[in-house]
């Protein structure tokens, strides 16, 4: 395979190319973890959501089930519970407040791996061989880069 010459020009924009790509992938990652740490602070709406309404409700004793009094306590403790909720970012605050000589989660780390790093697949989350030429996710077989490239590549999709 013959190698042909190229100009300095054509050189000097490949390479920048290659920097925006770089940049930009940077760029999504980031944006990609904020929205990971947003979905998780979020409550679950259907936590308290019964599934079988129709089903009697039997307690022993001949007393409610749910005397009046429990309910209204336990709708206080909810409500201070939801009021004075903190995100992961305000605990991580806190506790650089009350430094310890302890490990915490700012000075706590594990040495790096031995072992290189495994690269999953972005569509089935099996071990992937391949990459996107465009976005650098990775992709298993034929039929995971065709639904990524559908739908799921950077090129077609904004963050």
């Amino acid at each position: 395979m013959a190698t042909g010459r190229k100009s300095s020009r054509m050189q000097l924009v490949q390479i920048k190319e290659k920097e925006k790509n770089e940049k930009k992938a940077l760029e999504m990652l980031k944006k990609r973890i904020e929205r990971l740490e947003e979905d998780n602070f979020h409550v679950d709406p259907h936590e308290d959501l019964m599934w079988d309404k129709n089903l009697p409700q039997f307690s022993e004793g001949g007393t409610p089930a749910h005397p009046v009094q429990n309910r209204k306590k336990n709708k206080r403790i909810e409500t201070l519970n939801m009021r004075f909720k903190k995100s992961f970012d305000q605990i991580v605050e806190d506790d650089k407040i009350h430094w310890h000589p302890d490990a915490n989660y700012l000075t706590a780390k594990a040495p790096p791996s031995r072992f290189p790093s495994r690269r999953f697949c972005s569509v089935c989350g099996l071990l992937s061989k391949y990459r996107c030429t465009q976005c650098n996710a990775y992709f298993c077989t034929i039929h995971c880069k065709k639904i990524h490239t559908e739908t799921r590549c950077l090129k077609w999709v904004s963050y």
